[in-house]
């Protein structure tokens, strides 16, 4: 005789309605719909899309919620990867990392509209203070609050100030940030709009989310990322630590594959995440399904409630269709996140309320800053595949 948890096999059984695959039929027309849309959108200098780039190549995925998926490979992916072939998701790391904070959050861990510095070790966040005098003229400015940081609403720059630490490299500008360089960075830091003022995106601020999962937690950042998001939704090729047999990344001007960057220790949650697009389309399963009726969900109650919590950039890091600029936008309401580091871009967006969503991986960015890179490709493609579903 044995016992069965009813809530464990309810998990794996949720987890697994992502392997029913799309027909053949199915299979035949969006593998050239994807190609179609790649022919439309992916050419011009800079373009993070341009197939014409032989070494580049992309990981596309789709999934609906009635468990029928598919992924795609397209340019040297065709030849040179499998499905399970490990990318960097950069920026798509975020929205894990803020349903890390919802998940404290609900358990009575943290309160969103605390101020952060209460999670440090040092209250050491500016005061809104801008060189040596008031900022924007403000003599009272409220302190920076967890829900700040999430919406990107802090005021900190997009990364730490690190120029004069010894063995800091500027051209691996997220590598080694250890919560020691963190504190020496933020005492030197100076807002560049007070909290709440505006929308300014910034990797330090999620870098300040991870010394807070790490210290209430009491674990690093990957060990928590695997027990609370990884293992619970079986993504098991997923991790930050570097994994082996990764696609290896190319330049967008034809020279020699770019060396990646490494964001690693607190960096890792704001872009250190790597993953596979069978992972990736487990993560957009439980997004699907964290947003239905709680007697619909069959995934941990907790992990849901945290997903669907951190469904928009105000609590939790996806961003919504009104934030989009420079591109078009869809007529129907969804969440999305893009994803620039250098050797490997990445895009995910997913619509709730039709079951529906998308990804894009790859291994094009640019050789010397890609968030210069024409990146709109990615969501123009993604888009268009989410329509068409």
């Amino acid at each position: 005789m044995f016992s069965l948890d009813l809530r464990a096999l309810l998990s794996f059984l949720a987890t697994m309605l992502i392997c029913v695959p799309a027909t053949t039929h199915a299979r035949s027309s969006r593998a050239g719909l994807v190609d179609s849309l790649f022919g439309q959108h992916g050419t011009g200098n800079g373009n993070l899309c341009d197939l014409r780039e032989t070494r580049r190549g992309f990981l596309v995925g789709w999934i609906q919620s009635g468990g029928e998926w598919e992924i795609l490979r397209v340019g040297a992916a065709r030849s040179e990867w499998k499905n399970e072939t490990p990318m960097a998701i950069g920026s798509v790391s975020k929205p894990f990392t803020a349903a890390l904070i919802q998940l404290l959050a609900q358990e009575d861990r943290l309160n969103l509209d605390q101020a952060a510095n209460r999670y440090l070790a040092e209250p050491i966040l500016p005061d809104g203070k801008k060189d040596g005098g008031l900022l924007n003229g403000v003599s009272e400015i409220r302190p920076i609050r967890i829900r700040d940081l999430l919406a990107h609403r802090s005021g900190l720059p997009r990364v730490a100030d690190r120029s004069g630490e010894a063995g800091y490299d500027g051209n691996a500008p997220y590598q080694g940030l250890n919560s020691a360089a963190l504190y020496r960075a933020l005492k030197k830091t100076k807002l560049e709009s007070y909290p709440g003022e505006k929308v300014a995106y910034s990797n330090l601020g999620y870098a300040v989310l991870t010394e807070i999962i790490e210290r209430i937690e009491a674990k690093p950042y990957e060990e928590v990322l695997r027990e609370r998001i990884l293992a619970p939704l079986r993504m098991h090729s997923s991790g930050v630590e570097s994994i082996a047999n990764s696609a290896l990344p190319d330049s967008l001007d034809g020279s020699a594959r770019t060396a990646p960057w490494i964001l690693n220790e607190l960096y890792a949650g704001g872009g250190g995440i790597r993953s596979t697009a069978p992972d990736l389309l487990k993560f957009l399963s439980a997004l699907l399904r964290s947003g239905r009726s709680a007697t619909e969900r069959s995934s941990e109650p907790g992990l849901a409630d945290a997903l669907k919590a951190s469904f928009t950039r105000d609590n939790g890091g996806w961003f919504l269709e009104k934030d989009k600029r420079g591109a078009p936008k869809l007529p129907q309401p969804v969440s999305y996140h893009s994803g620039l580091v250098r050797g490997f871009s990445s895009y995910m967006v997913f619509d709730v309320k039709r079951g529906r969503g998308v990804f894009l991986l790859g291994n094009s960015s640019h050789l010397a800053n890609p968030e210069k890179a024409d990146f709109k490709c990615l969501m123009r493609i993604g888009d268009g595949l989410l329509e068409s579903i």
